[in-house]
């Protein structure tokens, strides 16, 4: 049964991401937010309420992220991050 193994992996990864995320009402709000689900680290939080993540295995350029705010809704851009970040 070696080749279940590779996907057992998958599934806990698939839930740790969810379980990251709040659940699965708050992970289908971040997909239909950003298109995408990460799980990473929570390395701050700015003024704002932003949320600023890492997570190394994923490949540079992708691997930091930002949740902005959700009072701010669709009207974000990177403007508004704040110089320290």
């Amino acid at each position: 049964m070696s080749f279940i193994r590779p996907y057992t992996e998958v599934f806990r990864s698939f839930g740790r991401i969810i379980k990251q995320n709040g659940g699965i009402m708050s992970s289908v709000k971040t997909m239909f937010y950003t298109d995408d689900l990460k799980e990473g680290t929570l390395k701050g939080t700015d003024k704002y309420g932003n949320n600023y993540y890492e997570n190394n295995k994923y490949f540079i350029g992708r691997n930091r992220w930002i949740v902005y705010n959700r009072n701010q809704g669709f009207c974000y851009d990177s403007s508004q991050i704040p110089a320290e970040w």
